[in-house]
């Protein structure tokens, strides 16, 4: 049988407007149905209503993430999504011409573009998830969407503890910096991000996540998943925050 090229079809450019999304599937394919299928055409079909399913997942991810960023961050990301459908679309060609003439060719493409497609979904959800907001009466923190955690960290008030970072000029070095704040209830630490120092993190991904720090209290363990965690926990004689380093 010679090679039938599947060609899925475009979305409406007046329904995308600035947003840059994968093409439709024409096709739709009943659940059971593709348990059983036996043809290349089901089969086909089958995995295009598969691709059909990946490119609404993506669609939903990728507005996601463009509605948390700005003018300069949308215009990145789109240009972004640009070269990697043209990456994917040449990359799945190149996988189809493996069964080139053959009957297995068009799965080799959909099925590639399905699985393309499904891990640059989970990178934007991530992407989504991790994005920072910027307090505008808090100095310029940019706090890291989704890292707030509660508990009773002073042993007395449920207090929420999140992380956010704070870009400023050093106008001594003239050299820009980064700084990682942690704020516990109207408590704060601050760390600098970089350099080979012990009050420092490596890197800028800081998680927080709840600790037994053996007393009353519960304690803060903040990673860069890169250097050592900070242990951050309530000390009663000073009535303040402490840290240490593992």
């Amino acid at each position: 049988m010679a090679d039938s090229k599947t060609s899925p079809r475009p979305i409406a450019a007046a329904a995308l407007a600035a947003i840059l999304t994968l093409p439709q599937i024409p096709h739709a394919a009943n659940a059971a149905s593709c348990n059983d299928a036996v043809t290349t055409v089901d089969m086909i079909n089958c995995a295009a209503a598969d691709l059909g399913a990946a490119d609404t997942r993506f669609n939903a991810a990728y507005t996601k993430t463009r509605a948390g960023l700005d003018d300069t961050g949308q215009t990145l990301l789109r240009d972004a999504q640009r070269a990697w459908i043209a990456y994917r679309d040449a990359e799945c060609l190149r996988q189809r011409d493996f069964a080139r003439g053959g009957t297995m060719a068009p799965l080799l493409e959909i099925g590639c573009k399905t699985a393309m497609t499904e891990a640059r979904t989970r990178e934007l959800e991530t992407d989504a998830e991790g994005l920072m907001t910027s307090d505008p009466n808090n100095d310029g923190v940019f706090w890291r969407a989704g890292s707030g955690i509660d508990a009773t960290f002073d042993c007395e008030n449920m207090l929420e503890a999140r992380v956010g970072l704070v870009p400023r000029f050093d106008a001594a070095s003239a050299k820009p910096t980064l700084t990682a704040r942690i704020a516990i209830g109207t408590n704060s630490l601050e760390f600098p991000v970089g350099g080979n120092r012990q009050d420092a993190f490596c890197a800028a991904d800081i998680s927080l996540t709840i600790t037994d720090s053996g007393t009353a209290c519960p304690g803060i363990r903040a990673d860069d998943g890169m250097c050592d965690a900070f242990h951050i926990n309530w000390d009663a004689t000073k009535q303040a925050f402490v840290w240490s380093r593992n």
